[in-house]
């Protein structure tokens, strides 16, 4: 699991096991979040036996898929409200990582401009892309 430090309270990863939910609460994770689709790939059908685990484990899990580089209104309210209230720290996975990050960023985008390009600058230190054309 490449996990990608966003801020103190929030990171983001590619797509996870159980064995990596294990580690993620050893690490001292409180919180899951999922933004990939179910049955968009092979290696992901359905979400059910990830959440199932992480609640197992004492994570709490949230699912709140979203198509990459489509990322609406409704969708980002919905997760600006899910971040603020998951037990941090958080940490969030797609299939690379990419959405997740995004779409932190774009909750970002709420917070003011100074907000913004500091996430910007260390989203794109931690390779995320499409960094600017996410954000305006």
């Amino acid at each position: 699991m490449d996990i990608k430090s966003l801020s103190d309270d929030f990171c983001v990863t590619g797509m996870i096991s159980i064995d990596d939910l294990k580690q993620a609460k050893a690490d001292g994770f409180q919180s899951v979040i999922c933004h990939r689709c179910e049955g968009e790939a092979e290696d992901f059908n359905h979400v059910q036996p990830l959440k199932e685990a992480a609640e197992a484990l004492g994570l709490v899990f949230h699912f709140a898929p979203v198509k990459p580089m489509s990322y609406g209104e409704e969708d980002v309210a919905a997760y600006e409200k899910a971040l603020s209230t998951l037990p941090k720290p958080v940490l969030s996975f797609c299939r690379t990582g990419t959405r997740a990050a995004h779409m932190w960023l774009k909750a970002k985008q709420k917070e003011g401009k100074e907000a913004l390009e500091e996430a910007k600058c260390c989203a794109k230190a931690q390779g995320v892309g499409n960094v600017d054309e996410v954000c305006c």
